[in-house]
C-alpha cells in the first residue's frame, strides 16, 4: 500500500528510539496533534475528492457505505487507504429520521441517524489517523414522510426522460391560512439539527458530521430546482394540484431559512443548484432562471452565513467543461466560481454526473472523471464528488459508460491513484471560508494553527432594535397592559452586570416623552437614551436617518445621507461610541450599501444565527451577524400555540439557542442578538392580535402573538443561562479590539 505523503501516525514509532534525544519536543507536538485527529476535529466540510455514497433507500434502511467489508480486497477502502479521499456522503430519506402527528409535531427516531451512519464511525475507530467526515444529504419528495402527503397531498411526478417517479407532497398548498408543507419542513429541520448536534457532541465520535443539506421539496434527487417541468404531464400533473410559479418561488426562497437551526449546531449546509426550472402562467417550461437561483442561494447565504453556505451543482460533465462555451451551465458554474473568490466566499463545488454523463459530447476520451475534477478545481471549487454508479442501461457504449464507473475507473491505470492526490492537492489550494477548519490542512504537510483559546471566552452585545420604549396596543398606543417599558428592561440587565445597545432612527426620535408610533409601540427619546447612557451604561449605534431602504438607492450620496451622515448628530447627542456597528433597515443592503457604510461603521448588521469570529467579521464586508429574536408559537406540541396563526409563521426564538450564541467559548468569537419588545405575565387569548401567555415554568411552552413580542420571562431564562464570564461590549469595543477601524476615522 502506497503511504499519503502526510500519513499521520504512519512510521514515527520506528524512529523514536534514534531520534527520542532530538526530536523528542518536535515528536511531542506531532503526537498532540495526531491525538486530537483521532478523537475527531473540528467539523470538516467537503474538500477534495467526496464519495457520493449510494443512494437512498426506497424502503428499507439508508446507510454508509461500508468500508471494512472484505478487509483489503474492499473496492472502495483504496481511495482512502491511497487516493486521500477522507468525505463520504449519506443519502437518506426524512421518513426514515423522523415521526410525525397529524398536528405536525415531529420528534426524531431515536438513533436512526446514528445507525446509518455507523459504518463510518466502525472504519473510523478501526482507522483514527485516516478519518472519513460524513455529510448528510435529506430527501424529501418521494421520501418524504407519509404524514407529509396526507396533510399536504401529493402531485404525481413521473418523468421518462429521467427515469423517475414520485410521489411528492404538494409544497404550495394552504389550509387555515398557513403553508402545511412549509410548517412540517420547519419541524423536521429544527429536530435534525438537535440530532447532528448531539451527534457531533459525542466524545468518541466527535464532529464526524461535516454538513447537511437544504432539500426543499425536490421530488426525487435532493436538487429543489429541478422540476422535470420539460414534460408535459408533469406541468399538468402540477398545474392540476394547484402549483403556481408565484408560490413555488416565494417557496424557494423560504426554505433556505429554514436551515437555520443548523448554523448554531457548527455544520455547513449545503445547497444544489440547477439554472432553475419553472412554469409559466400558461403551462409552458420555463428551462432557466438566472436571477431566481441566485436569490435562493443569497437566502441560505442571509441564513447561514457565507463561510457556512455550501453551494454545489450535482450535473458536472466534461461537455460543461470546455472553454468559450455559453449556455446555461457554464454561466451558472462562472457565477458559483465568483462565489467561491469572493471577499466573503462560500464553499463551492460539484457532483460529477453519472458515468455515461461524465464523458458525454467527447468521443475521443472514454475517461474523463480526472478531467472534470480538475477542471473543477481550476474553478476555484473546493471538492468533486464522485460519478456515482452507473446507467441503468448496459448497452451505453464508452465513453458513456463503464470508462467514469466509479470506483472501478479511479483504480484502473497505473496512474490514477497519483491523479487522485493530485486533485486533492489542487482542491486544498483553492482559498476557503474560515469556518469548519480548525486543524485542517492548507497544505498536504502541515496543520494550521488552532484559533485562539486563551483565557478571555470572548464578546456578547445585547441589541434593542429600533431602541422602542414600549409595546403598545390600539389607536394612540394607549393599551400597554402587560408591557415592558426599556428602563425596565434595563434595570433587569442592570442587575445581572449587562448592558444594552440601543438601535438609533434618527428622524423618529423626539427631545422629551414617549410618542405613539403606528399604533403598536412607543418611541424613545434623546432624553431617555441619555438616561440610559448615563446611568444604565448603554451605547447607541445608528439605525438610520429615515429607516430607509439602501438597496432602492442609486447614488453614494443618498447611501451616506442615510448612514454616514447620522454619525456627527449622534455624537452631538452625546453617543460617541455609534460608529461601532451601523444597523440596515429591515435587513437590507447590497454591495453598494455596504461600499459605503463600512467607511464610516464598524460593523454592518446582517440577520443570522448571531455566532461571530474575528477571522469573519474583520473581513469586507464586516459582516455583524445578529439573531433577530422573535416570538409567536410555543414548542410544545400537545399545546393549541404549537399550530396557532402567527405573522410570518413564526416560533419563539428557543432560549437553548439563545444561551449558546451569549455563551461563546474562545477569545475570538462574538455573540449577537437582537431584541425588539418585551412582554410579561399573561393577557388574551390564542387568536387575539395582542396576547401572549409567559406565565409557565417551561419556556418551551410560552408564546407571543406578534413576533417582535417576546416573553420577559424568556429573556431572563437566557440571561441567566449565559457564559457570565464573557465580556459584555458595544461593537466598538470589539472593532477596536480586532483592529476593525473603518477608513474615515482613520487619522
Amino acid at each position: 500500500m502506497k503511504l499519503r505523503k502526510n500519513q499521520r501516525g504512519v512510521g514515527h514509532h520506528f524512529i523514536l528510539p534514534l531520534l527520542a534525544i532530538l526530536l523528542v519536543g518536535a515528536i511531542g507536538a506531532y503526537l498532540t496533534f495526531q491525538s486530537r485527529a483521532a478523537l475527531g476535529d473540528p467539523p470538516r466540510y467537503k474538500k477534495g475528492l467526496v464519495d457520493d455514497g449510494p443512494y437512498a433507500s426506497r424502503k428499507g434502511a439508508s446507510a454508509v457505505r461500508d468500508y471494512l467489508k472484505g478487509g483489503s480486497s474492499n473496492q472502495y477502502a483504496f481511495a482512502i487507504n491511497e487516493g486521500q479521499l477522507y468525505h463520504t456522503v449519506l443519502n437518506v430519506g426524512v421518513k426514515e429520521l423522523v415521526n410525525v402527528k397529524n398536528n405536525g409535531a415531529t420528534t426524531y427516531i431515536a438513533g436512526s441517524l446514528e445507525s446509518r451512519i455507523d459504518n463510518a464511525i466502525k472504519w473510523n475507530k478501526a482507522n483514527p489517523t485516516k478519518r472519513l467526515n460524513v455529510h448528510i444529504r435529506f430527501h424529501v419528495g418521494d421520501r418524504a414522510p407519509d404524514k407529509w402527503k396526507e396533510l399536504c397531498g401529493t402531485v404525481r411526478m413521473a418523468d421518462p426522460q429521467f427515469g423517475v417517479a414520485a410521489d411528492a407532497p404538494r409544497w404550495w398548498v394552504k389550509k387555515e391560512g398557513k403553508y402545511v408543507y412549509r410548517e412540517l419542513y420547519a419541524n423536521a429541520m429544527t429536530v435534525l439539527a438537535k440530532a447532528v448536534k448531539d451527534i457531533n457532541a459525542r466524545d468518541d465520535i466527535k464532529n464526524i458530521i461535516g454538513t447537511v443539506n437544504a432539500p426543499g421539496a425536490a421530488p426525487n434527487y435532493p436538487e429543489p430546482m429541478i422540476l422535470y417541468a420539460s414534460s408535459a404531464g408533469i406541468r399538468r400533473a402540477l398545474l392540476g394540484g394547484g402549483y403556481t410559479a408565484a408560490e413555488h418561488n416565494s417557496f424557494m426562497t423560504w426554505f433556505p431559512t429554514a436551515a437555520a437551526p443548523f448554523e448554531s449546531v457548527g455544520v455547513g449546509v449545503e445547497l444544489a443548484v440547477n439554472p432553475y426550472q419553472n412554469i409559466t402562467a400558461d403551462g409552458k417550461y420555463l428551462s432557466s432562471d438566472t436571477k431566481m437561483y441566485k436569490e435562493v442561494a443569497q437566502a441560505l447565504i442571509d441564513t447561514v452565513g457565507a463561510e457556512n453556505t455550501v453551494i454545489a451543482n450535482y450535473s458536472a460533465r466534461e461537455a460543461y467543461t470546455r472553454s468559450g462555451l455559453n449556455g446555461a451551465y457554464p454561466d451558472m458554474y462562472s457565477w458559483m466560481s465568483s462565489l467561491a473568490k469572493a471577499s466573503d466566499p462560500v464553499w463551492v463545488g460539484v457532483q460529477m454526473a453519472r458515468p455515461h454523463n461524465v464523458a458525454m459530447g467527447n468521443s475521443d476520451t472514454n475517461e474523463q472523471w480526472d478531467d472534470v475534477a480538475k477542471w473543477a478545481a481550476a474553478q476555484g471549487f473546493h471538492f468533486a464528488e464522485t460519478t456515482g454508479p452507473r446507467a441503468k442501461s448496459a448497452a451505453k457504449p464508452a465513453p458513456h459508460g463503464l470508462a467514469n464507473l466509479w470506483p472501478k475507473s479511479y483504480n484502473d491505470d497505473s496512474d490514477d491513484i497519483q491523479s487522485m492526490k493530485d486533485i486533492r492537492k489542487a482542491f486544498m489550494k483553492n482559498p476557503r471560508p474560515s469556518e469548519g477548519m480548525a486543524g485542517e490542512s492548507t497544505t498536504d504537510d502541515e496543520p494550521t494553527t488552532p484559533p485562539p483559546t486563551g483565557t478571555d471566552p470572548g464578546y456578547i452585545s445585547i441589541i434593542w432594535a429600533r431602541t422602542a420604549w414600549q409595546a403598545a396596543n390600539g389607536k394612540g398606543c394607549t393599551d400597554t397592559a402587560g408591557t415592558r417599558t426599556l428602563l425596565q428592561n434595563a434595570e433587569d440587565m442592570k442587575a445581572r452586570g449587562l448592558f444594552g445597545v440601543g438601535g438609533v432612527v434618527l428622524s423618529r426620535t423626539p427631545d422629551t416623552g414617549n410618542p405613539c408610533f403606528a399604533n403598536y409601540m412607543t418611541r424613545s427619546s434623546w432624553a431617555d437614551m441619555a438616561n440610559l447612557r448615563d446611568n444604565y451604561n448603554w451605547k447607541f449605534i445608528s439605525q438610520g436617518m429615515n429607516y430607509a431602504n439602501m438597496t432602492k438607492m442609486t447614488k453614494d450620496s443618498d447611501r451616506y445621507n442615510e448612514s454616514g451622515a447620522t454619525l456627527p448628530l449622534l455624537e452631538a447627542k452625546g453617543h460617541n461610541r455609534s460608529w461601532g456597528a451601523f444597523n440596515y433597515a429591515n435587513n437590507k443592503q447590497d454591495s453598494a450599501a455596504q461600499k459605503v457604510v463600512t467607511k464610516h461603521f464598524g460593523f454592518g448588521r446582517k440577520y443570522g444565527g448571531g455566532q461571530n469570529t474575528k477571522a469573519k467579521v474583520t473581513k469586507a464586508p464586516y459582516i455583524m451577524n445578529t439573531n433577530s429574536v422573535n416570538g409567536g408559537r410555543c414548542h410544545n406540541p400537545d399545546l393549541a400555540c404549537y399550530s396557532m396563526r402567527v405573522v410570518n409563521d413564526r416560533r419563539s426564538t428557543s432560549v437553548e439557542l439563545l444561551a449558546n450564541v451569549l455563551s461563546p467559548k474562545r477569545a475570538d468569537q462574538w455573540g449577537v442578538v437582537q431584541f425588539y419588545r418585551l412582554v410579561e405575565g399573561k393577557r388574551g387569548a390564542i387568536g387575539d392580535n395582542f396576547a401572549w401567555d409567559c406565565t409557565s415554568t417551561d419556556w418551551k411552552n410560552r408564546w407571543t402573538s406578534q413576533p417582535e413580542l417576546f416573553c420577559r420571562e424568556s429573556f431572563l431564562e437566557v440571561m441567566d443561562k449565559r457564559t457570565t464570564s464573557a465580556t459584555v461590549a458595544d461593537p466598538a469595543t470589539v472593532a477596536e479590539a480586532w483592529d476593525r477601524t473603518p477608513s474615515e476615522r482613520r487619522s
